[in-house]
């Protein structure tokens, strides 16, 4: 009896689970892969699944799911060379979300870490070489089309695989010190001969409002000395 019972409770055991891995959910900020084969590295006999309850075969079919939101990746601040052998350092970001779910799971491995660093890569190479076809003025004053021309770089590169590019930007462009101070002093020096200028011509205010107050007092005191002395 005890035996009967025990096989009753394992038969039921299984069945759950088996009903319980027949089942997906998917949520509206996933994307989703559906996997023939064990250990989630099966083919792909389905993607991108509306929100909500699927039913997939138990055991012989495995799902992924990856979020679909836009991912921001921050890489840190580098040393750039630009034509003249300088050194200027330049950090940016990239936003991007997933566009083809297949493509993605098949190039990446679905890894967010690994869509990063390849996407990276190419806008760090693509920096690089602007960087050194410019000199410092030139990458300063071409920060946009710098910037735009990295975006279509990159975006190509992303249709690989299978993400798409929502945003590149440099984040801080950062001189050479010895530039920096170059410009300071600049600035310093035309900040302070506006400041002469300035001083000069306000001087120069003064002194007119002192003759014309002079003047109008000389006409005042003749003014009244005719009147009192006929």
């Amino acid at each position: 009896m005890f035996s009967r019972q025990l096989g009753l409770f394992a038969i039921i055991g299984v069945a759950l689970v088996s009903l319980l891995n027949s089942v997906f959910v998917v949520d509206r900020r996933e994307r989703v892969v559906l996997l023939e084969g064990l250990f989630q590295a099966g083919e792909i006999i389905g993607t991108d699944f509306a929100p909500g309850l699927h039913f997939k075969l138990p055991y012989v079919q495995s799902v992924r799911a990856f979020d679909s939101r836009v991912l921001t990746v921050d890489n840190p601040t580098e040393n750039f060379l630009t034509q003249e052998k300088k050194n200027v350092k330049a950090d940016f970001f990239i936003k991007w979300r997933i566009a083809d779910t297949a493509t993605y799971y098949r190039k990446t491995g679905g890894d967010e870490s690994v869509t990063g660093d390849r996407l990276v890569a190419v806008v760090d190479s693509g920096l690089r070489d602007a960087f050194g076809a410019l000199t410092i003025q030139q990458a300063v004053a071409s920060g946009d089309a710098m910037t735009a021309s990295l975006e279509k770089i990159v975006k190509d590169r992303a249709a690989e695989l299978g993400v798409e590019i929502v945003d590149v930007r440099i984040k801080r462009l950062d001189l050479p010190d010895d530039m920096l101070k170059s410009w300071h002093d600049r600035m310093s020096t035309e900040r302070e001969g506006v400041a002469q200028a300035l001083r000069a011509k306000g001087a120069e205010e003064a002194e007119k409002i002192r003759e014309n107050m002079q003047e109008s007092l000389y006409d005042m005191l003749r003014t009244r000395r005719s009147v009192w002395f006929g």
